[in-house]
């Protein structure tokens, strides 16, 4: 299993760090391009680059499902839930696709993801979720609401800490990292088959997405991201911890809910390059913004650190229990 599941990892990155200049030029001709507000130019750059990501996911994901179909014949990712989590993932990419094209509004988007996870759901309806303190609950059929409920909360909350690059990619990196130490610790290794070839195409979608970019992920990868982390921590059996690796993008949620999610995460750079913003605190972003002297890569690391951390405390606390 292991050889199958780093090859998975080895063939998303191969395949998105490929296509990804392809990508590129395409996006670009068709007049996919957005500007890049960091910037004191604001130069335009291509968007919708996370098409990518899915290809790689997936093509990662397929030759795993072979290796260990045809050499080990270990059968766990025929699985009811896992195949079923393909479907629901593949349906968050296709929402945020819709919304890089057509703009969807934000309860649509909010909502749409959740129908894809429903045949999901239906293979969790006798699975408990064990609760700190209160213990082991078993939601029976309520979990046909739970389940869709959880998987689009993910995939949303992914997105809401983009907009400079290399911030959402990297995030994806660093939780996915810690997600696969929870599955190792305390869980079953199913959830590595999502999050390995996840990771490997992450990786080589940073070198076209770090500063400065060339590409922006756009919706359609960050969405896909949050549901495919969900997912993972769902067949890994971790959902209950790896909840908490979404700290900053929940406290995003309800910093954003004061301005009724209208507000940009973009700052404005000065001449020297430092990201200033002066207005009222409707996010994360503003609030180290506005009390932090920064350049944008500087506080791309920042967000970074404060991941890793999160995850650090999360492990250890997992260690320690």
């Amino acid at each position: 299993m292991l050889e199958a599941i780093i090859a998975g990892f080895l063939v998303s990155f191969v395949v998105t760090f490929l296509i990804m200049p392809g990508i590129i030029r395409s996006m670009r001709k068709a007049g996919m391009v957005g500007k890049d507000m960091n910037k004191p130019h604001k130069p335009k750059i291509a968007e919708m680059g996370g098409i990518g990501v899915v290809i790689g996911v997936f093509a990662g994901i397929f030759t795993t499902m072979g290796i260990m179909k045809f050499i080990t014949h270990d059968t766990m990712m025929e699985s009811r839930l896992f195949l079923t989590s393909l479907f629901a993932i593949l349906g968050a990419a296709l929402v945020g696709s819709l919304d890089d094209l057509f703009n969807l509004r934000q309860r649509v988007k909010a909502v749409l993801p959740a129908f894809f996870a429903i045949p999901m759901a239906y293979y969790m309806v006798e699975e408990p979720i064990n609760f700190p303190i209160v213990g082991t609950v078993f939601f029976g059929y309520f979990m046909l609401i739970l389940v869709p409920f959880m998987m689009s909360s993910a995939a949303n909350s992914a997105n809401m800490l983009e907009g400079f690059n290399g911030l959402g990619t990297g995030l994806g990196i660093i939780m996915s990292i810690f997600m696969v130490f929870l599955c190792l610790i305390v869980g079953n290794p199913q959830g590595l088959l999502l999050l390995l070839p996840l990771m490997g195409a992450l990786v080589a979608f940073l070198y076209y997405n770090k500063y400065p970019a060339k590409v922006f992920p756009g919706d359609i990868m960050m969405l896909f991201v949050g549901s495919t982390l969900a997912a993972a921590a769902i067949n890994g059996l971790v959902k209950e911890v790896a909840i908490l690796l979404f700290i900053p993008m929940i406290a995003e949620f309800f910093v954003k809910l004061r301005g009724n999610f209208h507000a940009r995460n973009h700052g404005k750079p000065d001449k020297d390059g430092y990201l200033v913003y002066k207005k009222r605190v409707e996010s994360l972003t503003h609030l180290v913004m506005k009390n932090l002297k920064v350049t944008e890569p500087q506080f791309v690391l920042i967000f970074w650190v404060f991941e890793a951390v999160i995850g650090f405390i999360v492990i250890s606390t997992v260690i320690l229990s």
